[in-house]
């Protein structure tokens, strides 16, 4: 079962962190995958969750170990020029499919499929995830996962 930290959160949320260069960084050192917000504007790709905030070249941060959350529509229309592996577009969707064929799912819905990612599962502590079959986990929590599934 894989981690995936939400926007380079490893032990709880810290927004000064989130999608910067340095989160990405700091999680492939420590062989995690990563969601981070992707934005595309006035030809320029940015990473941040409400505002494009970090410009950053695609081609130096294309890495397989990266989840590519669309933010805007226009994303849509170059993303696929460059090779990219995980990519979703989401937004109060109960699942979406991603470009690698797995179930992203919004937090508070769990299913049980080989292919489903859970998201915050933090927020429900009252579901017991090791009942249903899953892909992967994006948290806030990477730290905390680990522990509780013996990873």
């Amino acid at each position: 079962m894989k981690l995936i930290s939400h926007r380079g959160n490893m032990n709880g949320k810290c927004s000064s962190i989130e999608n910067s260069l340095e989160a990405i960084e700091n999680c492939l050192m420590e062989g995690l995958d990563i969601e981070v917000d992707l934005w595309f504007k006035d030809g320029n790709f940015y990473l941040g969750h409400d505002l494009p905030t970090f410009k950053v070249n695609i081609n130096e941060i294309n890495n397989e170990k990266i989840w590519f959350h669309i933010k805007n529509i226009e994303t849509f229309s170059v993303i696929k020029d460059y090779n990219i592996k995980n990519y979703f577009w989401h937004q109060e969707d109960s699942c979406t499919l991603t470009s690698s064929q797995k179930f992203w799912l919004f937090p508070g819905n769990f299913i049980s499929s080989k292919d489903s990612i859970f998201v915050l599962p933090e927020l429900f502590k009252n579901v017991d995830i090791s009942k249903y079959d899953h892909y992967a986990i994006c948290t806030d929590e990477i730290f905390y996962f680990k522990k509780l599934l013996n990873l």
